[in-house]
């Protein structure tokens, strides 16, 4: 197998089965002509399903590969690709008619019935379907067959006719929001997240070797705090305590220069700089209480991820106008802890954080969702952006472990308490307030670089509250794990 071309065909992150589940939605338009697709007959839906299984197998071209999935599987070891035909006559009733099948690049391939008597609802000539209240009850505001997702959609794109239909089932219906308000309360899925995880599998078992991977760069990061301290240890063994700042200053910028271009790194024989990484660089510390925008005003360079935010949430207002202050009311409302006093700078972060990973917008998706599936992302953003984006997607949030500290308490070496990973955060104003053994309840997001930032609010914990928290923490995860897997 070659693995360097079957490598963009890996799941090892969500990040990357994202960008792949795109791909397959746009070999879905290529072969159908459109996203979604109406059919009269469960047969027909079957056949056409299937051609277009093979199609993509055998047919379609990878991106950037000139090469077919079939093609890529073969590789070296000959393996055979056999696709078993989908069966879809068990699935949907003999009689189900106007069967709808969509291609969406969060939520997947979904098909269902009765979808071109939806449109038909909503295109504003309900009252050619037989039993309209019926299908109103039924089929729109019950939890039902048809995804949430897909009626958000159908709304979106017939705005004022819903907001008609509405008012002829419910008193006081004035607009989209009070429209939203009743499915929500009546459909449990309204405000589901997609589940294209559980349609994802490991294609030749790699999930292991990355995991090492990660692993060594954790162990290359415990090395090289340990020769720092080393390094520190001997430079200043026999130098005299500075008198004053400027003295201070002085001593560091000499220690930094000798550190990375003089000393020899016990386990690799060479300086940092002959090994071209372990680069300390050295930054004078930085109030922590300085403004917001203490960035700009030292004439340090924004960060690219803070520049890629601001271009998301402009996106965001030109399409969903007024949508930031209505998603600060839910916020206030629902999920900001009433007991915890938060300065200004931390409630605009936690916020921030939540709308663009967690709120969703009046289309079921999230805003970061929002701009990767749009069809101009291309012409939007640089592929750069694009693959930071899917990193922003790719997020994790959850209770980690402070392994360790570097001395300059700005990288912080965290394991995540469910599955033991561990992960480099690097900070540039971040308060170094944790100890080593401290658990913190955090979002962190991966950088290009491979490293990773924290983004929102960081929860500490002691170490004795921590392990206490844990102990229920992963006490809930079972519980929830056992009725999925009942389920």
């Amino acid at each position: 197998m070659d693995a360097k071309e079957l490598k963009k065909y890996t799941i090892d992150d969500k990040a990357k089965a994202l960008e792949i589940q795109k791909e397959t939605v746009e070999s879905f338009k290529q072969f159908f002509g459109d996203y979604e697709i109406v059919f009269e007959t469960v047969e027909e839906l079957e056949n056409k399903f299937n051609d277009f299984i093979q199609w993509k197998n055998n047919e379609w071209i990878v991106p950037g590969t000139n090469k077919t999935p079939k093609q890529l599987l073969m590789g070296e070891k000959r393996l055979e690709l056999n696709i078993k035909r989908v069966d879809l006559k068990n699935k949907f009733p003999k009689k189900a008619k106007k069967l709808g099948l969509i291609a969406d690049p969060i939520f997947g391939i979904v098909m269902f019935p009765f979808y071109g008597y939806l449109k038909d609802f909503f295109n504003g000539n309900y009252k050619s379907i037989p039993d309209y209240e019926g299908f109103f009850d039924n089929v729109i505001i019950s939890d039902s067959f048809i995804p949430s997702f897909v009626i958000k959609n159908i709304i979106l794109k017939n705005k004022e006719n819903a907001i008609k239909i509405f008012k002829k089932f419910y008193n006081g219906v004035r607009n989209l929001d009070d429209v939203s308000y009743i499915l929500e309360k009546n459909r449990e899925d309204w405000n589901d997240a997609s589940a294209i995880w559980q349609n994802l599998v490991d294609l030749d078992g790699t999930e292991e070797e990355n995991k090492y991977i990660s692993e060594e760069q954790s162990e290359d990061f415990e090395n090289c705090v340990k020769e720092f301290d080393i390094g520190w240890e001997e430079y200043f063994k026999e130098k005299e305590q500075p008198k004053n700042d400027e003295e201070d200053r002085k001593q560091q910028e000499d220690f930094y220069y000798w550190y990375n271009n003089v000393r020899k790194q016990n386990d690799t024989g060479k300086t940092p700089i002959e090994m071209g990484k372990r680069i300390v660089k050295f930054n004078w510390d930085k109030d922590i209480n300085k403004p917001k925008n203490w960035l700009e005003e030292e004439g340090i360079e924004k960060p690219f991820e803070v520049s890629l935010i601001e271009k998301i949430l402009t996106l965001v207002s030109l399409y969903f106008k007024d949508e930031v202050a209505r998603a600060f009311d839910k916020y206030k409302i629902f999920y900001l802890d009433k007991n915890k006093k938060l300065s200004k700078l931390d409630l605009s972060r936690d916020f921030q954080a939540w709308f663009l990973l967690e709120h969703k917008l009046p289309n079921g998706k999230t805003p970061v969702e929002f701009v990767f599936c749009r069809e101009d992302i291309d012409k939007l953003f640089s592929k750069k952006e694009k693959n930071m984006i899917g990193n922003f997607l790719a997020f994790k949030k959850t209770l980690f472990e402070i392994k360790y500290i570097s001395r300059n308490r700005k990288d912080y070496l965290i394991q995540d308490v469910l599955d033991d990973r561990k992960y480099l955060v690097k900070t540039i104003d971040f308060p170094s307030k944790l100890i080593i053994g401290d658990f913190i309840n955090a979002l962190i997001i991966k950088r290009l670089d491979d490293n990773y930032f924290f983004y929102g609010l960081v929860t500490s914990f002691s170490r004795e509250n921590g392990l206490e928290i844990k102990k229920d923490f992963l006490k809930k995860y079972e519980e929830l794990k056992s009725k999925q897997n009942y389920e």
